[in-house]
């Protein structure tokens, strides 16, 4: 994982600080890409973050998402309109995990955020073995009914 300082970062980041935020998305797997969100988020992190991610899913007809929060601070409204107006801008999500540990407020926070994506199949779940696991299940219903 790309080194990231606890702070916030802006448009004045360097550009190699803007390529670590943009690695922070990486793939799983074909259609399982994983948005490690940063300790200190902010509409700029958020703004580079959604267009790595829609340059890695460019052309793919579905793809599953896993946000991985355990490092992630709390977002303020503007960051958290900026998440939405990515989320929402995105095409081709099947489903949408956040990893949130186990963690009690961020699992309502998350909840109540991810509840205005737009997204039809969404969870939270406290571990990456959890999320997988579910995408799997997932992606086998989804051979079943399309397949």
């Amino acid at each position: 994982m790309p080194e990231i300082e606890n702070r916030p970062y802006d448009p004045d980041s360097s550009e190699q600080e803007i390529a670590a935020i943009s690695r922070r998305i990486s793939a799983v797997d074909d259609d399982i890409f994983i948005w490690h969100e940063l300790p200190k988020q902010t509409a700029f992190s958020v703004q580079v973050m959604g267009q790595s991610l829609r340059e890695q899913t460019q052309g793919l007809d579905a793809f599953y998402l896993i946000a991985d929060l355990r490092e992630a601070g709390r977002p303020d409204a503007e960051v958290r309109e900026a998440i939405r107006e990515n989320m929402l801008s995105i095409p081709n999500k099947v489903h949408f995990s956040a990893l949130v540990g186990g963690n009690v407020m961020l699992i309502m926070a998350a909840k109540f955020i991810i509840s205005r994506f737009g997204v039809e199949s969404w969870s939270v779940t406290k571990s990456m073995d959890d999320s997988l696991a579910e995408i799997e299940k997932l992606k086998k219903e989804r051979s079943h009914c399309h397949g």
